[in-house]
């Protein structure tokens, strides 16, 4: 059984339909107010906005969904999955015509769902961490989700119908792998703060180390897996069987970098010196400013893999807190809330941007901006880890 057991299973499935599509629903959003302006910039301002709209319902959310974890954790995952299924479905129905000529209806009901589902879904952290970590990912779960962009953007680029049922399909996946949770025994968390509290706790002085770590984390988040994505289908002419060929190529160079690491360990000693990771970090976001062919984007996804030593093999999965299999509680809900408003600022930045400059230049201020927010948040932990 791949993953091991239930929740695995679980987890799996999700992840196939988030790699799948998640990032492929944002790309159609682009080509759908690109199609509605005939221009680039104001597709890009609306599709930034959107994704703005997502990460406020999940910051006004977070705090209400971790109070209701008091009744069980496997209610509010069903509850999650059911948004985000819902999401998927509204967008499909979107590219099915089903809203005729209120498209915009659709995906607003997208981004608000989803924003739902990143606040409702916690993973349990016991069980998590027995059923994940310590059995660790199986290589097949790995080499699958890599595949997956790639035959996506196959499917999309030869099928007219694609879009539509790519997005039911993920729909009903996220359907079918509650079917999994069955066996799963109910988690109850006890969040102390109330809802108000929990946004006042924000700006205390002894929560501020937390809020400003996962402030940076949300906003090179927001950059690895919507900036990144829209820059490099940009430069590929806007084709989805490029884009696909690109982003799997570089999750399985990606990952055969890692398993030779893995085995051979040569170079770790000094891939793991603090200051050699500041320089790869920060050379790896500033970088892509400058890549424009397919085999340098897939490099710079490499490169950048030698100074980030994260399990998994794809992104998109644990740009939340919970997927990290954090234990829950008033810290993790804080740090949820500052992901969020990462995103949210970088966003508004974005828009600010490219109403007056060009988005060349936006998008390379970005890269560089992230640069400096990745070297700021290892200084800042590394302190702290010195500190106590």
């Amino acid at each position: 059984m791949i993953g091991g057991n239930a929740l695995s299973l679980h987890r799996l499935i999700v992840r196939i339909v988030l790699a799948g599509a998640h990032i492929f629903a944002w790309l159609f959003i682009f080509q759908y107010f690109y199609y509605e302006y005939s221009a680039v910039a104001p597709a890009l301002v609306e599709t930034f906005l959107l994704y703005a709209i997502t990460q406020i319902v999940t910051a006004l959310a977070t705090p209400l969904s971790a109070i209701l974890l008091r009744n069980g954790m496997k209610r509010t995952i069903i509850f999650a999955i059911l948004s985000s299924s819902a999401a998927f479905v509204a967008l499909g129905a979107t590219y099915s015509s089903y809203f005729g000529m209120y498209h915009v209806f659709g995906i607003i009901g997208f981004a608000v769902l989803l924003g739902l589902y990143r606040a409702l879904y916690w993973v349990p952290y016991t069980i998590a961490h027995r059923a994940l970590n310590h059995s660790g990912t199986p290589l097949i779960d790995e080499v699958l989700i890599a595949l997956l962009p790639a035959a996506v953007g196959y499917a999309l680029a030869f099928e007219h119908l694609a879009p539509a049922w790519l997005f039911f399909g993920a729909g009903i996946l996220m359907i079918l792998s509650l079917g999994f949770l069955i066996p799963m025994p109910d988690v109850y968390e006890r969040f102390a703060w109330g809802y108000r509290e929990s946004f006042g706790h924000i700006i205390s002085r002894g929560n501020r180390r937390i809020f400003i770590r996962a402030f940076i984390d949300g906003v090179q988040g927001m950059a690895l897996l919507l900036v990144w994505p829209l820059g490099v289908f940009l430069l590929v002419g806007k084709s989805y069987q490029l884009f696909g060929l690109i982003f799997s190529s570089s999750l399985l160079c990606v990952l055969i970098y890692r398993l030779s690491a893995a085995r051979f360990k040569s170079p770790s000693h000094i891939l793991q010196s603090f200051p050699v990771r500041l320089a790869i970090i920060f050379s790896s976001w500033a970088v892509r400013s400058f890549v424009a062919i397919p085999i340098a984007m897939v490099s710079v996804d490499v490169y950048a893999a030698t100074g980030n030593h994260h399990a998994s093999v794809e992104q998109s999965t644990f740009e939340q807190t919970a997927d990290g299999g954090y234990y829950l509680d008033e810290y993790t809900v804080l740090r949820e809330i500052g992901l969020s408003l990462g995103k949210i600022a970088l966003c508004v930045l974005i828009v600010a941007g490219i109403t007056t400059l060009p988005i060349s230049y936006v998008f390379g201020g970005v890269f560089v901006l992230c640069g400096i927010a990745a070297v700021v948040s290892m200084v800042i932990a590394r302190t702290h880890r010195k500190s106590i």
